[in-house]
Order: C-alpha cells, then sequence, then structure tokens
C-alpha cells in the first residue's frame, strides 16, 4: 500500500505495515536554491526516490513540490528526519521530525 503524505508537520505521527510505501510531498522554492533532503532514515525503512515536479514553463519564485520516497522492509520504530536548506549551507532553514512505526 502507498501512503502519501502532503506537508507532513512537525512530530507527525505515520503507523504502516512492512512492504508499505511513504511518499512525503513537501513545497520547495527550488529557484533559490533549497531543496527539501532525508538527513535521518532508520534502518528499517529504505529511500527509494527523491523527486521534484516538473513544470512546463518555470517562473522565478515558484513554489515546486519535492516526492520523497521510502518503504517500509521490516518492523520498527522511529523518526524520518527532512530537511530544507541549501545543498552549500549546513544550517536548514527548516526541521521536520517524522515518526514511522511499522507493524
Amino acid at each position: 500500500m502507498q501512503h502519501v503524505i502532503s506537508e507532513p508537520p512537525d512530530g507527525a505521527r505515520i503507523q504502516v505495515a512492512p512492504g508499505d510505501e511513504v511518499v512525503l510531498r513537501l513545497g520547495q522554492q527550488s529557484g533559490g536554491g533549497y531543496l527539501w533532503t532525508l538527513a535521518e532514515v532508520p534502518q528499517f525503512l529504505s529511500v527509494l526516490a527523491t523527486e521534484v515536479e516538473q513544470v512546463e514553463r518555470a517562473q522565478p519564485g515558484l513554489l515546486r513540490t519535492a516526492a520523497l520516497g521510502l518503504r517500509a522492509t521490516r518492523a520498527g520504530t522511529g523518526d524520518v528526519v527532512v530537511t530544507l536548506r541549501r545543498p552549500w549551507e549546513v544550517e536548514p532553514v527548516e526541521q521536520r521530525r517524522i515518526h514511522i512505526e511499522v507493524r
């Protein structure tokens, strides 16, 4: 089963079964260099893909959506941490921790 979570808030809680996919959809203004990335992923999850929706005509300041895909490989409980930052900067401008329970 696929669980698509749009704009999960910091502290969100998600419960899935082994084999399920989780897609975190997060808005980003990539024209400014800011990108959502997976900073921490528990061992019971595997990263499937990170994609940014394509637009026909890019415009300055256009909000795009990043889709971060994960698969639950076995039972476990832990936090996925996603950060919004420019690749060349150390500190993120935003961080969200999403608690995932696989059972």
